[in-house]
């Protein structure tokens, strides 16, 4: 299995950068601080609607989406990013 904990280009490794769309303030500093543990970067995504804005202009590894957040929900945040492209996410109830 290959290792996704970073990706190399034009001879330097750059850090994996994982979207954190989730609701609850405190949970979204959990994720976060495991994640950096881990060596990989991270942006918070606070509402779906933002979610999607930042999917777009960050274009991230790996997306952690919780399916209930306010403007717009998981399920149809998840329906546009697979609509995009293939994008991994993993849902967070």
């Amino acid at each position: 299995m290959p290792d996704h904990s970073s990706f190399s280009g034009a001879g330097q490794r750059a850090q994996a950068l994982v979207l954190i769309a989730e609701d609850e303030p405190e949970i979204a500093e959990i994720l976060t601080a495991y994640f950096a543990r881990s060596g990989l970067r991270t942006v918070h995504a606070a509402d779906g609607r933002r979610a999607l804005e930042l999917h777009l202009s960050i274009k991230p590894d790996l997306v952690l989406l919780d399916v209930q957040m306010p403007q717009v929900d998981g399920w149809k945040v998840l329906a546009e990013i697979r609509h995009r492209g293939d994008t991994p996410v993993i849902m967070l109830t």
